[in-house]
């Protein structure tokens, strides 16, 4: 897609930082979703990236296949959304999983599991510089450390930073993350700001590891629906002799934003899961522990579009930890929406009004 308009990007740290939850090397990218409208949405992001990875002439993702294993039903229901689309998938019992995928046992046929051919591994650090690089390239300006402290509504929209400068523009885009309830208070429902405990794991045999490398192993996503655990795990890429293992469970963020303590009942949990479904990996301890923080909607699906009561302001943001992959998708629907391009992105499942009363 090819929109051209003036633009600037604010920022108030720097263009790559830790701050979010779009630092580090690698993310999930996977067809595979509960929720059709957000199989759909995960498509453009495909053929952007396609599009992208011609024009920068850099590879920002590989095709290793994504395994995801949870209960029998939410298996199916996963199914089914894929099917909407005819996208290939395969089902394989909770029993035959290890016979598959070598680095993960121990599972019965209490659970099930779906391989999606077309998921992998994106890799982070090169796809946002290759964004950014674009969108300069294309006559954008990034404002690196330059907090936006309000906004003004109107038929031109005002935006003044700290650093004293104020902005204007017809259209305005906000994409802020953990700040989103803090620069919009009234928004129709609340927004919950958490932080993630990331671990990185090293294998009991150093020379196992080869089976843990891009290429070796799929990207990974276990739910138990009955206890609420949830992990995912990552090929190693982020550091030398380690992959990423997670556990999904979060934490409220300090009240200045700032990250709890780490979250150590989460990493135990995460210990005991690798003891009985990844046995080549050391569980005693992780290599390497980061933080990442999350925004949450109520229905934990993404908001995308105007601001209630503004023509002019825009927002992109409660992505919930899945929504690296679907950012180009979601930049390019509020890109159609700010120039008044006719929509080619279905974003009405996660427009604002779901949480507006009648």
């Amino acid at each position: 897609m090819n929109i051209k308009k003036k633009t600037k990007k604010n920022i108030q740290y720097d263009r790559i930082h830790t701050q979010g939850s779009s630092h580090g090397k690698t993310r999930i990218i996977r067809r595979a979703h509960a929720e059709p409208e957000i199989v759909e949405l995960v498509g453009h992001t495909y053929e952007q990236l396609k599009e992208l990875e011609a024009k920068v002439g850099t590879q920002l993702w590989q095709n290793i296949g994504f395994l995801w294993v949870s209960s029998e039903k939410h298996i199916n229901t996963i199914s089914e959304a894929l099917k909407i689309y005819n996208l290939p998938h395969e089902i394989i019992p909770g029993s035959k999983i290890n016979e598959r995928f070598h680095q993960f046992d121990n599972f019965d046929d209490s659970f099930m599991g779906l391989y999606d051919p077309k998921g992998g591994v994106i890799f982070a650090d090169r796809w946002l510089a290759a964004f950014q690089d674009l969108f300069l390239s294309m006559g954008g300006k990034i404002a690196d450390h330059e907090k936006v402290l309000t906004y003004r509504d109107g038929n031109i929209v005002e935006i003044h930073t700290i650093n004293g400068n104020c902005y204007k523009g017809k259209k305005v885009i906000f994409t802020v993350g953990s700040w989103l309830e803090q620069i919009f208070p009234d928004l129709p429902m609340s927004v919950q700001a958490t932080s993630l405990t990331v671990c990185y794991w090293s294998p009991k045999e150093i020379s196992d590891i080869k089976h843990f490398q891009v290429g070796n192993v799929p990207s990974f996503y276990f739910m138990n629906p009955s206890t609420h655990f949830a992990a995912f795990a990552l090929p190693e890429r982020d550091y030398m002799g380690g992959l990423k293992i997670a556990n999904e469970a979060q934490t409220p963020l300090n009240p200045n934003g700032a990250h709890p303590p780490i979250d150590e009942k989460g990493i135990s949990d995460m210990k005991r899961f690798i003891k009985q479904h990844m046995p080549m990996i050391n569980n005693e301890s992780p290599m390497k522990i980061e933080q990442c923080k999350y925004t949450v909607s109520p229905d934990h699906k993404y908001v995308i579009g105007h601001l209630p009561g503004s023509k002019n302001i825009l927002i992109g943001g409660c992505c919930s930890g899945t929504g690296f992959k679907v950012g180009p998708a979601i930049g390019k629907a509020l890109a159609e929406l700010a120039a008044g391009k006719g929509m080619t992105v279905n974003i009405g499942p996660f427009s604002f009004e779901r949480f507006i009363k009648s």
